[in-house]
């Protein structure tokens, strides 16, 4: 349905800004400035070539499976993404 569509983006772009956010506050707790300046680049390449890599793997499977069925593979992948880092708390 368009109303399941819509709130699943909305849901979908709110939970990438947030992480993005931790992302960034957890690497500028972890580093003083000088270390951040350095790391920043190595940060941002592999940001850029994991959205590349993920964006090549999801059109892989598509191609490779119904894209009905990968929403279960979806959905662990999120819980796994969950859960790991809560276990760690």
């Amino acid at each position: 349905s368009v109303l399941g569509v819509t709130a699943l983006f909305v849901w979908s772009s709110f939970a990438a800004g947030w992480a993005m956010g931790r992302v960034w506050v957890t690497i500028g707790d972890a580093f003083d400035p000088a270390e951040g300046k350095r790391a920043f680049a190595h940060i941002a390449i592999g940001a850029s070539l994991g959205g590349v890599a993920g964006a090549l793997a999801a059109a892989w499977l598509v191609r490779r499976y119904d894209p009905a069925n990968l929403l279960g593979f979806a959905a662990v992948i999120v819980l796994g993404a969950a859960v790991g880092p809560a276990r760690r708390l």
